[in-house]
């Protein structure tokens, strides 16, 4: 591992001194834990899923082509009204206002 090791910072030496060390700097991960969202409730899933939903439909009315799904429109349907909220149906028609709206084009 050692061996690995100076490997590496053999690498980040000769790139730092290349390019200087704002490159290193500017590349660096930006993730902060304070702004991480967890979605764990029901009505976050179901947002998931009807986002996925109608990014399939949209790309089936762009390119045409179709995908295997393992469940029914009408099952994935009943299944997202069973665990949808008010801004969720919103959402979903705008969605789909604008898949119509790209298949007309």
């Amino acid at each position: 591992h050692q061996a690995i090791a100076k490997q590496l910072q053999t690498n980040i030496d000769n790139t730092t001194a290349e390019f200087g060390d704002e490159l290193i700097t500017g590349v660096l991960p930006r993730f902060d834990t304070r702004k991480a969202r967890q979605f764990d409730s029901y009505w976050n899933w179901a947002r998931q899923d009807a986002y996925e939903w109608i990014q399939q439909t949209i790309e089936v009315c762009i390119t045409g082509v179709t995908t295997d799904v393992d469940v029914s429109n009408k099952e994935r349907l009943q299944q997202l009204q069973n665990r949808a909220d008010v801004q969720l149906h919103f959402e979903s028609a705008t969605s789909v206002q604008r898949a119509i709206r790209i298949n007309a084009a």
